[in-house]
């Protein structure tokens, strides 16, 4: 019992010179989030041994003394929790404060745009999964916004760093440790990785030699593939490459993903500009003319796409329209039976012309009438033909 109250009294001692350090830290202004995680980790640690040794001397506690003991032990552990949870606020408030800053460095427009009163988005750094051609894209965004960020330790960047990343990317500084040597080094697996220029070369050379092809003048496919042609070829003039050394490679493979109808079309554009005009068709190479050829196609489609749709269009409006007036046309019930009511007729049971079917005076009995009436089709209430939910109200 000795050794554990002696055990006791020095993690008390150390508990209470945790927290007056955590204390200093609390009024500096100055802290980093790496001190107070770590001021805050020695104090959790030292007052779960603290409670640990506790409840190892609770049995041996006598009942006179438990009730001053079990007080003391308490005054203890609230001070630790208040202490832990105030560093954790302050933690909390430097990273708030630092995204911040982080976003407000994304743009030197943005005080320009306050000035104004215009409200502009808040911009964010695209996470990046390990894809080579966006390699440059995200570094950009990160160099910019995070890795120059004077404001930021190279832990906090570090962790910044964590977060952005997801899948391959993630995984190729799985294993470094969160300190300022091994954010350097991070940042030079990932140049090497994935913003390697010859690689970078090698996957835009790919992605082009893959084109899907389209066998058919479909607007969307060539769309697609056009802008993917694009795209890519830019990407390899970023890196330096001309587009002279792969213009006749790049040819060849888009000429066999287009429709045949478009292949045949080109070439004899090739034919006529040849023949008309020679001096100007040597200054342009194949690449350039084959992609101007496949823009011009796609605009005229997508214009002839337009116009179809506006036609169809305005054929459906007019159906509907033709639709609604026939419909509107047809009458109704009780515009039948209106219509009904105001022509002369003679009497249903005794044919005569000088008094209505309402007024006959003719004896016929009951069930005879409605033979009668049933076999002219006409209403049992009012003797009018062309309905059958009559709203007469008639009282004999």
């Amino acid at each position: 019992m000795e050794r554990l109250k002696s055990k006791r009294t020095s993690r008390r001692s150390l508990n209470t010179r945790i927290i007056n350090e955590a204390r200093a830290f609390l009024g500096d202004s100055a802290a980093t989030i790496d001190q107070l995680n770590a001021i805050y980790g020695r104090l959790k640690a030292n007052n779960d041994e603290l409670k640990q040794i506790n409840e190892e001397l609770e049995s041996h506690i006598a009942d006179e003394e438990f009730e001053q003991e079990y007080n003391t032990i308490v005054e203890y552990e609230d001070n630790a929790n208040s202490v832990m949870s105030e560093l954790l606020s302050k933690r909390d408030r430097i990273v708030a404060a630092t995204s911040s800053t982080a976003e407000l460095q994304t743009s030197s427009v943005a005080s320009t745009a306050g000035a104004s009163g215009t409200k502009l988005p808040k911009l964010t750094i695209a996470p990046f999964a390990g894809d080579l051609c966006r390699w440059n894209d995200f570094w950009e965004q990160f160099d910019q916004m995070i890795h120059r960020n004077g404001n930021l330790t190279a832990t906090d960047k570090f962790n910044y760093l964590r977060f952005f990343l997801r899948g391959d990317a993630a995984s190729a500084i799985v294993g470094l440790p969160t300190t300022e040597a091994c954010y350097k080094d991070a940042i030079d697996i990932l140049k090497k990785r994935f913003g390697d220029k010859t690689r970078l070369e090698q996957e835009y050379f790919s992605r082009l030699r893959t084109l899907p092809s389209v066998r058919s003048s479909d607007p969307t496919a060539l769309r697609k593939l056009y802008d993917q042609v694009v795209i890519n070829i830019r990407g390899l003039e970023t890196l330096g490459v001309s587009k002279t050394s792969f213009s006749a490679m790049l040819c060849d493979i888009l000429l066999r993903a287009l429709p045949h109808d478009l292949v045949v079309q080109y070439h004899r554009s090739c034919a006529n500009r040849a023949t008309s005009d020679s001096s100007n068709a040597a200054s342009i190479t194949e690449l350039e003319r084959l992609l101007n050829f496949l823009c011009i196609e796609l605009e005229s489609l997508e214009k002839s796409e337009i116009a179809n749709h506006r036609g169809r269009d305005s054929h459906t409006e007019n159906a509907l329209n033709k639709s609604h007036q026939f419909r509107g046309s047809k009458p109704t019930s009780s515009v039948l039976h209106n219509n009904a009511m105001k022509l002369p007729e003679n009497c249903v049971f005794c044919k005569s012309s000088q008094h209505s079917t309402e007024d006959c005076s003719l004896d016929l009995p009951l069930p005879q009438k409605k033979h009668i009436l049933s076999g002219d089709m006409r209403c049992f209430r009012c003797t009018t033909k062309g309905h059958r939910a009559c709203s007469t109200k008639i009282t004999c």
